[in-house]
């Protein structure tokens, strides 16, 4: 029980504690009259563990508690000439010196870990990820906003917003950034970053795709390439860059730190394209629940498709897969989608155990 206690405790300083395990200690802590006196000398707080706990707070009483415990311990042990049993009062001040101690070792391991920079590879982050089909709509610590499209895995390291604002994209992202120009908000791409201070943007990178793109329409955003460090590119107020095939511009040999400019590589900049009706943008129709394409190949509509609909798209016809389409749909069907493309498309579809086939 003991052993279990100083687990379920380290996990809670440590942060990693889950709803399961607060109930286990509470349970503890009420049936154990020894254990709920060590929490209690440890926190000095009530019983019953909180998710508000403050972590440094915790962590400096329970180094400062560990301390007299330890020192009470070793002067007992001086006085002593002759070994004799531990027992009673003894027992307790030293198991509750080891669970102690051994609690706010894990805890502290932990705090090292956090403060480390990310690139040591021992941060534990935060991600937050969508399901085909699903979308969702988070805030992060600085007040920053994020829609995140479906399919989608934001992550950003646990000192996010300390000294920077860092967070990592694989998919699609609308971001509201909360302004502070002592502290960029960087979006890592893998082959591009995005470094902004205070605006509104899209971006769009799905691994496998042969093109990622970003949409500005507030504030100012600066587009750098890791690997091509002297390569920037600033973007205004609904202007946008479409990067195809943005693969070619990683390092092409493991450590060689420079990318091989492929000549296929193309970086287009172009403007944020408006719908007639509503003058409502296409690049982030989607955080209103808005399916929408302007002029797009089949077969990139398809990729939509799938995420949109949670299902897996197939071409019987080449054909087909190189027609373009362009249409706005706000909360339809998968058939009244494929219904309304049809007419000009002249194509023939089936859709089946969740595939889609298209002839």
């Amino acid at each position: 029980m003991k052993d279990r206690f100083t687990y379920l405790t380290a996990q809670l300083l440590s942060g990693a504690i889950t709803p399961h395990e607060r109930e286990e200690l509470s349970r503890l802590l009420e049936t154990d009259e020894d254990l709920r006196k060590l929490y209690e000398n440890l926190f000095d707080r009530p019983v019953a563990p909180t998710a508000d706990d403050d972590l440094l707070a915790e962590q400096a009483y329970a180094a400062h508690f560990v301390k007299m415990q330890l020192q009470d311990a070793f002067d007992e042990q001086e006085q002593d000439s002759m070994p004799i049993p531990v027992s009673g009062k003894r027992r307790s001040t030293w198991w509750m010196a080891a669970a102690a101690l051994l609690i706010v070792v894990a805890g502290t391991t932990y705090l090292l870990l956090r403060e480390s920079p990310p690139e040591t590879g021992k941060v534990n982050p935060s991600v937050v990820t969508t399901r085909k089909g699903s979308r969702s709509h988070l805030t992060l610590p600085d007040g920053t906003k994020v829609w995140l499209n479906a399919d989608s895995k934001l992550s950003y390291n646990q000192d996010y917003n300390r000294s920077i604002r860092d967070v990592y994209l694989e998919g699609e992202a609308f971001f509201d950034v909360e302004k502070n120009p002592d502290k960029p908000f960087v979006v890592h791409l893998g082959a591009l970053d995005i470094k902004v201070t205070g605006t509104t943007f899209n971006v769009k990178s799905y691994p496998g795709e042969e093109q990622m793109e970003t949409a500005l329409f507030t504030g100012e955003i600066e587009v750098q390439f890791p690997h091509s460090p002297e390569k920037k590119v600033l973007l205004k107020p609904r202007e946008k860059i479409t990067i195809r095939n943005p693969k070619a511009l990683e390092p092409q040999e493991p450590g060689s730190g420079t990318a091989q400019v492929d000549t296929d590589v193309s970086l287009v900049l172009g403007h944020v394209k408006f719908q007639p009706k509503d003058s409502a943008s296409y690049e982030n129709a989607w955080i209103r629940n808005q399916l929408s394409f302007d002029g797009e190949k089949f077969q990139d509509i398809a990729g939509k498709l799938e995420r949109w609909y949670n299902i897996e798209v197939e071409f019987r016809n080449e054909k087909t897969r190189m027609m373009r389409f362009t249409g706005v749909f706000e909360n339809k069907t998968l058939p009244e989608v494929m219904d309304a493309l049809k007419l000009p498309g002249g194509f023939r579809y089936k859709f089946e155990q969740n595939k889609l086939t298209i002839f």
